[in-house]
């Protein structure tokens, strides 16, 4: 909680790898008040690592010696964290969508984004740091969503979420949430760590 008070963009998510048991169990604890008990377990991390980074916003007024760890302290505000992820997953669903066709089927194989990703990094350091980068703030379905929407939006598709919605068996909604929440984190990440500034300047991020 010092390092986050001093504005160190990394302890955040060093808190989310030391901590997830004690924050992912008090996050279960709020899901379960707000009548959800089934959370897959990307779901899980991200809300933890959203949770981290609520607590940088208010890290220099927790007190060590106050006798509470920090997601205890700022009980009610991790109860915001918990409860809008709730309110994203409760949206009334659409009953024109279930009119819609559903999309063809796929001709022939595509590159798995994530493996391609990797095939790159050797050459293009760049290209390295965004993985490293993605890594740390977000689990392996939110990384492959984000990539997945990126290559949409680049081949000229005007609705990339509503695509990779349909691919994965999801809501639009939940797709656009994803990609919010990661880009935040990437944002985050860049602007308080100096090893990932180059990230800010690129769309992924922007």
């Amino acid at each position: 909680m010092a390092r986050l008070a001093t504005g160190d963009g990394r302890a955040a998510f060093a808190l989310a790898m030391e901590f997830s048991g004690p924050i992912g169990a008090a996050v279960r604890a709020h899901l379960a008040d707000l009548g959800v008990h089934d959370i897959d377990r990307d779901e899980l991390d991200s809300l933890v690592i959203d949770v981290c980074i609520m607590l940088a916003d208010i890290a220099g007024a927790w007190r060590a010696d106050g006798g509470a760890a920090p997601w205890q302290w700022a009980y009610h505000r991790v109860r915001q964290v918990v409860s809008g992820f709730v309110g994203q997953h409760a949206d009334t669903l659409d009953e024109g969508l279930l009119d819609r066709p559903a999309p063809p089927d796929a001709s022939g194989t595509e590159p798995d984004l994530i493996a391609l990703l990797d095939g790159l990094c050797a050459d293009w350091p760049l290209v390295a740091l965004v993985r490293e980068g993605l890594e740390a703030v977000a689990g392996a379905r939110d990384r492959a969503i984000l990539l997945e929407v990126e290559v949409q939006a680049a081949m000229g598709d005007p609705s990339p979420s509503v695509t990779i919605a349909a691919e994965r068996g999801m809501r639009p909604a939940a797709v656009r949430q994803v990609v919010c929440r990661t880009r935040r984190r990437l944002q985050d990440l860049a602007e308080g760590d100096e090893h990932f500034a180059p990230l800010a300047k690129l769309p992924l991020a922007a």
